[in-house]
């Protein structure tokens, strides 16, 4: 599997802390520069094709390193995540995120 992220993500080792012990391999794109150029584009100027080339080149790269699982995490991201590869897996980590959110918003928790 692997992480479209920001290279500080790769950096701290997320994904690897919590899925390398339960046997999956983390796989990141090789050039975090245009990762990073990516997600500072987003961020001051919206999404482009610029930017959607950029995510889908990474997921395409890791597709054929084996990664059929792919996690969409970072925000930016997200906005472009229909970008994807085609025939791969994707998990948005913000679904995520807010799914956990409103299962605990909604349950009642004892005060």
């Amino acid at each position: 599997m692997l992480a479209l992220a920001s290279p500080a993500v790769k950096h701290t080792k997320l994904f690897e802390a919590f899925l390398e012990p339960r046997g999956f391999n983390v796989i990141w794109p090789k050039r975090d520069d245009l990762m990073l150029r990516a997600i500072r584009s987003i961020k001051t100027q919206g999404p482009s094709d610029a930017t959607r080339n950029a995510l889908r080149t990474a997921s395409d790269e890791l597709k054929i390193a084996g990664a059929d699982l792919q996690f969409v995490a970072c925000s930016e991201f997200s906005i472009i995540a229909d970008s994807v590869a085609a025939d791969v897996q994707v998990v948005d980590t913000i679904d995520l995120l807010v799914t956990a959110i409103v299962a605990f918003s909604t349950t009642p928790h004892p005060e």
